[in-house]
């Protein structure tokens, strides 16, 4: 028992020691994409110094038709060879791995192959499985990263949210009945925590739009990589009897309306301010009798009346161009109510 106490602390201070070595060397997975070969290290320590030099190396001297195993020397020298004159893509996985467990065994070393399907690293002709376990866990955050969407596809989101929410226990239900402390601020939090799950976007809470007037935020303001940006106000109303209080009410459908007019201001301060507008969005969360078309309805009567005279003023060209879509988002929308 002693002894495989000795072990397992032996083998967790391995994981620890070495656990920065195999993170980068799983990064050669995408600085050398759709490139198969070999790589050999004496001293596994060597690729965090020198992990530049090794994939300057490996993209200058790669050749699609042959398979080579590329050496980092203790010297810090990256030396390459023929390993077959032939595709590396030609060859299955286990051909190329039979040569790095050779390979390994032969020289007591470490060998990373990079196959058609599969990353491995050998130690002294072993396969070394707290690696394989590092980069599954890197592979499943790349493909994570792959899903996450980008400023283009926030009505997709959108509707990802709403359908969460809807298999989803949600704090603000209560019995049925709508909280009565719910709030906007609440509301627009449980939506960014969402769109920083699933979008790749910088998610910026209470967006200034003016650089002179403090209080013109929108509540959401995302941006994108190339520094658009696209701003969602949200806002509800909750007919009477949809409280846990039966005669607590909130708002009315109105605030479509004070919406767009908010919108309509933040777009002229932005473009006013040359930031790049993508797109802007009403998120309109509720709770009422009428149907679900019903509220569209609204949502569009109302949109259609600040399209004309509105206030006896014109809606802003700003808004006409930049308007994406009203979100209109059911609170009691719920597939089981707890």
């Amino acid at each position: 028992m002693l002894q495989t106490n000795e072990d397992f602390l032996n083998s967790v201070s391995f994981i620890s020691e070495n656990q920065a070595e195999y993170s980068i060397l799983t990064d050669l997975y995408i600085r050398c994409p759709q490139k198969i070969f070999l790589l050999e290290l004496v001293e596994l320590s060597k690729i965090k110094e020198l992990f530049s030099d090794v994939v300057q190396t490996i993209n200058q001297r790669y050749k699609s038709y042959d398979l080579r195993l590329f050496v980092l020397e203790n010297s810090g020298t990256v030396s390459d060879s023929i390993i077959e004159s032939v595709a590396g893509s030609s060859l299955q996985d286990e051909q190329i791995i039979n040569h790095a467990i050779d390979i390994s065994q032969r020289n007591d070393s470490f060998v990373f192959a990079r196959t058609r399907n599969a990353l491995v690293l050998l130690h002294k002709g072993k396969f070394d499985h707290n690696f394989k376990n590092i980069f599954a866990d890197k592979q499943m955050l790349i493909e994570l990263e792959k899903d996450r969407k980008d400023i283009d596809q926030l009505e997709w989101v959108f509707e990802e949210f709403h359908l969460q929410r809807k298999y989803s226990k949600c704090e603000y239900i209560v019995s049925g009945k709508i909280n009565n402390n719910v709030s906007e601020q609440q509301l627009r939090n449980h939506l960014i925590s969402f769109l920083e799950q699933k979008t790749k976007l910088h998610i910026v809470t209470e967006l200034c739009t003016s650089k002179t007037k403090d209080e013109e935020s929108v509540d959401i303001g995302v941006i994108d990589s190339n520094n658009r940006v696209a701003i969602i106000e949200v806002k509800f109303f909750i007919k009477q009897g949809y409280f846990e209080d039966g005669k607590k009410k909130a708002y009315s459908p109105k605030r479509f309306k004070d919406g767009y007019m908010q919108l309509s201001r933040y777009c002229i301060h932005l473009n006013k301010d040359n930031y790049d507008l993508h797109s802007a969005f009403l998120y309109m969360f509720y709770a009422h009798s009428k149907t679900k078309n019903e509220i569209l309805e609204d949502a569009k009567a109302y949109l259609d009346e600040y399209l004309g005279v509105s206030g006896g003023e014109l809606c802003s060209e700003q808004f006409r161009n930049h308007y994406k879509g009203t979100i209109c988002d059911d609170m009691l929308d719920l597939k089981s109510i707890v």
